[in-house]
């Protein structure tokens, strides 16, 4: 078990080296985004983020900030769309991608929509700072399919059936979005779920199961220098 640990903190301290090398010097961590000085930034996050980018206008604020943590993805094509799925957010690329070089890829971000007797949480109710960490987390989804080939895509959806693979895919992310500086968001966003929202305890079983809760979140935080 020592050994093993040992491997991962060794995996995650080349992870996080290889996305500074390859993407520059990430942003500061900020423990709380307020929506009126993102607000602000809105245009200069256009203008050097947005392209191959398809937003939805109502969470255009909270997307952008997020990806101003995520300069690997300039470029990437990415589209954001509000339909009625079974969780808050999820990524996965378009149906296509078989039949395209992973750069070549477009990447598909969907937003709930409509609750089912109240199981799940709209990401309109959730709080500013916490909408950048679940955006953020499914931007880390993005970084995740962009190194696998077409077939490690398949072998992750197929994986995803399986609870422990998924388990330890979700906290992966987690920890891809806590690297690229946003952990005090997604900490947010598992708090708020957890403490604070109205999901039903169906929901909120599910989260526990399969992502970190928000000590284990800072835990991993602490692991990191830049916070």
């Amino acid at each position: 078990m020592k050994i093993f640990f040992t491997k991962f903190i060794f995996i995650c301290i080349l992870t996080f080296s290889f996305i500074t090398e390859s993407t520059g010097k990430l942003p500061d961590p900020i423990k709380q985004f307020f929506y009126e000085q993102e607000l602000e930034k809105q245009d200069e996050y256009f203008r050097e983020l947005s392209l191959n980018k398809l937003f939805e206008e109502r969470f255009l604020v909270p997307t952008l900030t997020a990806l101003n943590y995520y300069p690997e993805l300039k470029g990437t094509s990415i589209q954001l769309i509000e339909k009625n799925i079974k969780t808050t957010m999820l990524c996965h690329p378009k149906s296509n991608f078989l039949f395209k070089k992973k750069e070549k890829r477009n990447y598909l971000i969907a937003i709930d929509n409509k609750l089912r007797k109240n199981r799940g949480i709209l990401l309109d109710s959730v709080p500013f700072n916490a909408q950048i960490g679940v955006i953020g987390h499914e931007l880390g989804h993005v970084v995740d399919y962009s190194g696998k080939t077409n077939m490690g895509v398949l072998f992750t959806g197929i994986g995803y059936l399986f609870p422990k693979y998924r388990r330890n895919l979700e906290e992966q992310i987690d920890r891809i979005t806590i690297e690229h500086g946003l952990g005090y968001q997604v900490k947010n966003f598992s708090d708020f779920v957890v403490n604070h929202s109205n999901a039903s305890e169906k929901y909120l079983k599910y989260k526990l199961k399969y992502y970190f809760t928000p000590a284990q979140i800072m835990s991993v935080i602490s692991q990191y220098s830049i916070y």
